[in-house]
């Protein structure tokens, strides 16, 4: 029973790795195909840039703007749908 259990997490796991590198290797081959960067970047210049920025104040604040407004929005909308629930009835 624990054996049938570890190997469904297995497959769980490498069937998201799977699909993973699937549309990674997607990305890369349509970016090397298009082969501007400006259009389309390789996964690999994503991430070297992505790194690059992480050093950054600038990065972080916009991080963490970003999840600020999110969260804001998710509220709003909570509430706003709070307000209309009791309204219809």
């Amino acid at each position: 029973m624990m054996t049938s259990t570890i190997l469904a997490k297995v497959k769980k796991i490498l069937k998201i790795t799977v699909c993973a590198v699937f549309w990674i290797a997607l990305w890369h081959f349509a970016a090397k195909f298009i082969d501007k960067a400006w259009v389309l970047p390789t996964p690999m210049r994503v991430l070297e840039v992505l790194l690059e920025l992480s050093k950054t104040e600038n990065f972080w604040i916009s991080i963490k703007n970003s999840v600020f407004n999110v969260i804001l929005g998710y509220f709003y909308g909570a509430l706003i749908g709070i307000v209309l629930a009791i309204l219809s009835h």
